[in-house]
């Protein structure tokens, strides 16, 4: 297995901008060496039935969701019991695109303890400044898979006809998560210089871009206070960035996941103010995605979903049942962009779908938000999603015990 670090992360922001028009090329990473991941049983095969979230029907205005999407039970074929999924052979080479957020831990538990090697795929992962920058590489075919953001260009590419398929949660905003959404300033706090949203007028407001789902989740926060985005000064920083600028205090309030919700806090510069589960419940933080040519390298991407799921679950076990939680952190400290083994035990830990599916439902609203706002066209979220690969995995893993 190799694991690639991509220096050039500017090139690609610029990507984004581009692809939402055409897609262009961009340049080959150069691989560097990883540690050799420890072995883990190979998964048999089990029959299952896997409950799946529903696509909802688009809506015409901005609404802040209540209560959770719909749920439709979907029943998976069952499969012969105990059969092994052998390992392809020769060994299926392919790139990952990674952010190394916490949630990029679906990605790194796999490498580390063998889930990709036992299923024959050799895997190399390439390192970006954030999820939006592995949407333009897998547009492209440079990448095979990656977690990336959920912005309007990704939906744009669809629409331009370059097939990228969301396969599956990367994160997601449930209920009572503090993992994920609006840090403001603790001197703000703590002086009541801003005690709701109202207060947030000409302040400056920090975003990862402009066409992200994070503008959406903008929209929403602000029109609790009776505001639009042109009532704020915008600034647009990488979320691991924020850190120093509200340190200097040159940003009021900006979103963010973990590691740096967490970090943040430790350092006593911000907190977490707004959570997402708050403005857009099930709301899609980021999602697996497959790039054209992937998708068509089924029995890959079968076993692709296998070991992703597996990371998956590990990482549930870890933060939400405390079961091998020193393990994961460990891995996570050495893949993400938080080293400090301390801060990880710390995290408010993001929800990711150990059952794999995604929720379509949140993810229609934010196209009906870049429809309405004049960034996009009508789009159906049947053509953005394809579950048949969570599906094939749920078959083999079973549904996860809650």
């Amino acid at each position: 297995m190799r694991k690639t670090t991509l220096a050039i992360a500017i090139f690609f922001l610029a990507s984004i901008v581009a692809l939402a028009g055409a897609c262009t090329a961009a340049p080959t990473p150069t691989p560097t060496k990883a540690p050799a991941p420890t072995q883990a049983p190979v998964a048999t095969v089990a029959p299952a039935v896997a409950t799946k979230p529903a696509a909802a029907a688009a809506t015409a205005a901005p609404a802040v969701a209540t209560k959770a999407p719909a749920v439709a039970t979907q029943a998976v074929a069952p499969a012969p019991a105990k059969v092994a999924v052998q390992p392809l052979s020769p060994p299926f080479k392919m790139k990952v695109g990674v952010a190394g957020s916490a949630v990029d831990a679906g990605f790194y538990i796999p490498y580390e303890k063998g889930y990709y090697k036992e299923l024959g795929l050799d895997v190399e992962l390439v390192n970006f400044a954030n999820g939006l920058l592995v949407v333009p590489p897998l547009g492209t075919g440079q990448l095979d898979a990656g977690g990336g953001g959920v912005n309007v260009a990704l939906f744009n590419m669809i629409l331009r006809g370059i097939p990228l398929k969301i396969v599956a949660d990367k994160s997601h905003a449930e209920p009572g998560n503090m993992g994920i959404g609006f840090l403001l300033r603790k001197d703000l706090l703590d002086s009541g210089a801003v005690k709701t949203p109202a207060d947030l007028k000409g302040r400056v407001l920090s975003l990862p871009s402009r066409g992200s789902t994070q503008e959406h989740m903008a929209e929403i926060l602000l029109a609790q206070g009776g505001l639009t985005l042109d009532d704020m000064d915008m600034k647009m920083l990488q979320v691991p960035d924020q850190i120093a600028a509200f340190a200097n205090k040159s940003i009021d309030i900006g979103h963010a996941f973990e590691p740096t919700v967490t970090t943040a806090k430790e350092m006593g510069v911000a907190v977490l103010w707004k959570g997402d589960h708050e403005l857009l419940p099930y709301r899609e933080g980021s999602a697996i995605l497959y790039s054209a040519n992937f998708q068509k390298q089924t029995e890959a991407a079968k076993r692709f979903m296998i070991a992703y799921i597996k990371g998956v679950r590990d990482y549930n076990d870890a933060f939400f049942k405390k079961k091998g939680t020193e393990e994961v952190i460990a891995i996570m400290a050495k893949h993400s962009t938080q080293k400090d083994p301390n801060v990880l035990r710390k995290l408010a830990a993001q929800a990711i779908n150990p059952d794999g599916y995604a929720y379509p439902e949140a993810l229609q609203g934010d196209i009906d938000y870049f429809v309405r706002t004049g960034q996009m066209t009508p789009l159906d979220i049947k053509q953005v999603i394809d579950h048949q690969y969570v599906d094939y995995a749920l078959q083999v893993l079973g549904k996860y015990p809650k």
